[in-house]
Formats: C-alpha cells, sequence, structure tokens
C-alpha cells in the first residue's frame, strides 16, 4: 500500500502563502488528493495566524523570522505539527525555546534546505572534516536571490555546524577550526552552497548549486507525508529525518 492511500485527509495551513516558496506549495498541495488546503497567511491576508492554527491540522511555514515567533505563540497554546522552512533567527529572538517548547507535545520539523543534495553535501563536508586536519582552512560560500533576506543562509550555517560537530568528534583535543564564511546576494540565483578545505598543497571542493524551488517544495511534500503516514512522534527534528534512513540503507545496507 503506498503513503498516500493509507492517509486520512489532513487540512494544511500554509503560513507565508504568497511568498515564493508558498506559491509553489500551495500548487502542489492542491494537487495531492490526500491534502486538504486550508486556510492560510501572508502579510496581506485578512486571516489571522490564530485563526490559521486552530483551523488547520499541520502548519507549514515559510514565513519571516518575526511571523515565526508569533505562529510559535499560538501554536503553543493549540499544538500542531508544524513544519518550518523560514531561516535567519537570531539567538536572542527566543524561536529556538519556544520550538524546543511546542517539540514537547507534537513534532516540530526545522528544514533550512530540505533538498537531497543539501544532505549528501552536509554528510561528504563531515566525512571531509574528520579527514582533513585543522592545517587546512575552511570556508564556506553561498549565494541566493536579491531578495532573500537572511545575510549568512540557514543552509550554509547547517554546514558549519556539522563541520564543527565533526571536527569535535575526530579530534577532541584540537582546537575548534575556524570556518570563513561569505554570502552573496544576486539575481534570481535559487541557492548555490560550497564548501573548500584549503590547505598548503591543495584544494578539495564540495558544491552543491539548486536550479529549481521545486527540489525544496518536493522535500517538504516528503516530510509531510512522514508525519502524516508514520505518525513521527512528538520531537524536534531537522530535514536530516527524510534522508537517513536512505543514507543508511544506501552506505551502510
Amino acid at each position: 500500500m503506498r503513503v498516500a492511500d493509507s492517509i486520512m485527509k489532513k487540512s494544511i495551513g500554509l503560513v507565508g502563502d504568497t511568498g515564493r516558496m508558498g506559491v509553489l506549495l500551495t500548487q502542489a498541495l492542491l494537487c495531492r488528493p490526500h491534502c486538504f488546503l486550508g486556510k492560510g497567511f501572508s502579510r496581506r491576508s485578512q486571516t489571522s495566524l490564530e485563526e490559521v492554527v486552530t483551523e488547520n491540522d499541520i502548519l507549514i511555514d515559510f514565513s519571516s523570522p518575526e511571523v515565526t515567533s508569533l505562529l510559535l505563540d499560538f501554536l503553543l497554546k493549540t499544538p500542531r505539527p508544524v513544519i518550518i522552512g523560514t531561516t535567519g533567527f537570531t539567538n536572542d529572538s527566543g524561536v529556538k525555546t519556544k520550538l524546543s517548547a511546542l517539540s514537547e507535545y507534537v513534532p516540530v520539523v526545522v528544514c533550512a534546505n530540505t533538498s537531497l543534495g543539501a544532505y549528501v553535501q552536509k554528510r561528504l563536508a563531515a566525512f571531509a572534516a574528520k579527514l582533513f586536519s585543522t592545517s587546512y582552512d575552511v570556508r564556506i560560500l553561498e549565494t541566493h536571490h536579491r531578495a532573500k533576506a537572511d545575510a549568512i543562509s540557514g543552509t550554509a550555517i547547517s554546514l558549519a555546524e556539522a563541520i564543527r560537530s565533526a571536527k569535535a568528534e575526530s579530534c577532541e583535543e584540537e582546537p575548534e577550526p575556524f570556518i570563513e564564511m561569505h554570502g552573496s546576494r544576486l539575481g534570481n540565483v535559487c541557492g548555490e552552497h560550497e564548501v573548500s578545505f584549503v590547505g598548503e598543497d591543495e584544494r578539495f571542493v564540495i558544491r552543491h548549486e539548486v536550479f529549481s524551488r521545486r527540489v525544496f517544495s518536493d522535500g517538504v511534500l516528503l516530510i509531510l507525508e512522514k508525519i502524516m503516514g508514520e505518525g513521527l512522534p512528538k520531537g524536534y527534528y531537522t530535514s536530516d529525518v527524510l534522508y537517513e534512513s536512505l543514507f543508511q540503507e544506501k552506505v551502510f545496507g
């Protein structure tokens, strides 16, 4: 039996439904027989965030850090499973604390990037970080469209976190590596990320380039099916929840 056959029809609320990702997801969800597109929210909509939360079964958020913070306030009062695609949160925004609190009641999936290529790049970067000594400099370059608000993308930040974590596991006595990070905002670029390990005599580069935002919306829909079809338990997840089992099966299976 396919996953879609066993899924009961659920109402999906999109927060940020008039944005780039919101429009793509709206089109995709309208073609899904097991999904009912419920009330959505944008800065121009007449629907309140509270209505979107109370009148939908699952929320998908691609808005702004400020709107996400308000959304979480309502979700903490009326818990619903939520997929957060918004990035650019500051450490003092309180969003991370709210996400952690909400995950005590429902599944919370925070995904800076839902493409398979981004996941593979992160795994490769972590693997490379364990092999190259700290004598190699690390640089992350990212480029997105000119309208993207956050200066260093969430994907680039997650790459840096994966590298630091891998370094800490493999060489505890060495200092935390310095990672040089650069962000550019140009034209209508969907997303480019490049990780370089640069030594005295060589440079190793891992590059991922997105041609269409459909890879992101497809990933979100896979997460949605995982929540609906497999009954994802309450807890805090990243987009790794999509691909970890596939990685284990293909690489170690």
